[in-house]
């Protein structure tokens, strides 16, 4: 049982600890993602730890057990501007008729998904402004020929490769314009759109490639692209949004 869980510790520690290392190989940017998991993980090691009491610890024991204290405070301290008790970054703003608005909901589909009709229905009860799929084939678009009835403008990119796009709005698309950033296979689109008071919106839709081994071994081409989208929306001066799947978290280092 000892040796289960100094085995179990180790994995904990190293998987906790690789994310450190700046490198931008899948097997260390990977880790970036399960922050709570690896908390709860900690937590359980510390469990058995206690379970199996100090008078049985030698002195790689007492290694482990300390690792895993330290790792899970360097878990909570990593977690806790993302928790509720955190102080907010951005605040709620309550609905203004004096001010334009605009609403988005974005929806990775999953392209082997097949339910179509229940995400036509989850659109038309969040009825949004714009809506945006990722991951959408020939098949998902033709499936979402309804929605042109209410979205008129639109930008449609099926692919089979698991990157296909699809954009619709409610409001006037002025210009857009389908870029390839980094990759002939990978899209994204820049959209100036405008709203029901004139006021016009900048939106950049995306989708990179996640570092994982059966679709980028780094995350060099994800963390350039979101880099290079930001270089953009620095340089405008007028309201803009970044939406899409962007295979990255909050806490990450891009």
């Amino acid at each position: 049982m000892k040796i289960v869980i100094e085995i179990f510790s180790i994995l904990i520690l190293i998987a906790g600890l690789m994310p450190v290392i700046k490198k931008d190989y899948w097997i260390f940017r990977i880790f970036d993602y399960p922050r709570f998991q690896k908390l709860v993980l900690c937590i359980i090691g510390l469990v058995f730890w206690l379970i199996m009491g100090f008078s049985s610890f030698c002195t790689m024991d007492y290694i482990l057990f300390g690792g895993l204290l330290m790792m899970s405070v360097f878990q909570m301290y990593q977690i806790y501007p993302f928790t509720l008790f955190s102080d907010k970054m951005v605040e709620n703003t309550p609905p203004d008729a004096n001010f334009p608005t605009v609403s988005v909901m974005v929806m990775n589909v999953y392209q082997y998904n097949k339910r179509y009709k229940k995400t036509i229905e989850l659109i038309k009860k969040g009825n949004p402004d714009i809506v945006l799929l990722v991951e959408t084939d020939q098949d998902w678009t033709y499936s979402m020929n309804e929605l042109k009835n209410s979205y008129t403008d639109f930008v449609e990119i099926p692919q089979d490769n698991t990157y296909g796009m699809l954009f619709y709005s409610k409001l006037r698309i002025i210009k857009h314009k389908v870029n390839h950033l980094i990759d002939p296979e990978i899209p994204s689109i820049e959209a100036l759109i405008e709203l029901e008071s004139g006021d016009k919106v900048k939106i950049f839709a995306i989708h990179p490639t996640p570092p994982v081994p059966n679709e980028n071994p780094k995350s060099t081409e994800r963390d350039a692209e979101i880099l290079m989208v930001g270089k953009k929306v620095k340089g405008y001066d007028r309201p803009t949004l970044v939406i899409g799947d962007l295979n990255d978290v909050g806490w990450s280092y891009t």
